[in-house]
């Protein structure tokens, strides 16, 4: 095509297509043969003990990574839970949380090194990383009462 080309386009009926094939139709046969598997066993997740108060430790993030280790703890209650005086043991170190409210179904993240508390996370304050040494960590209720635990594969 170039500058001042005159173009003709047809008129008319565009053609009609015509089928290939013949009636009754038959679908083409597969060339593979299915081969029945069974399906994989699921891995039972063993489901949190929640007690009577209603909070449990829910996970460990990252343990032993600077920075990104955590406690995820959370709450099945139907009320807000003051923390108050509520105390986390992991294998000799204790944190005391401070007045902090965990809404009814809610989760609190506590993170094992250094940062400014927010309504959705703590800091402890440690120097480093330790989760990744710890057997188990347990949650204590202001009374001093064992509310949950969490065992950690061995160190």
């Amino acid at each position: 095509i170039y500058p001042g080309q005159q173009l003709i386009i047809p008129g008319g009926e565009l053609p009609q297509p015509t089928p290939t094939f013949t009636l009754p139709f038959q679908p083409p046969t597969p060339a593979f043969t299915p081969i029945a598997t069974k399906p994989p066993t699921p891995t039972p997740i063993p489901s949190p003990v929640v007690s009577k108060e209603g909070v449990y430790i829910e996970t460990v993030i990252s343990p032993g990574v600077e920075g990104k280790e955590a406690i995820v703890i959370r709450s099945t209650a139907d009320k807000v839970k003051n923390l108050a005086g509520w105390r986390l043991s992991a294998d000799g170190l204790s944190y005391v949380f401070p007045d902090f409210l965990l809404w009814p179904q809610g989760a609190v993240t506590l993170y094992t090194g250094s940062g400014r508390n927010t309504p959705a996370e703590l800091y402890w304050g440690l120097d480093k990383p330790v989760l990744h040494q710890v057997r188990e960590i347990t949650l204590y209720n202001r009374e001093g009462e064992p509310v949950s635990s969490y065992r950690l594969s061995s160190p």
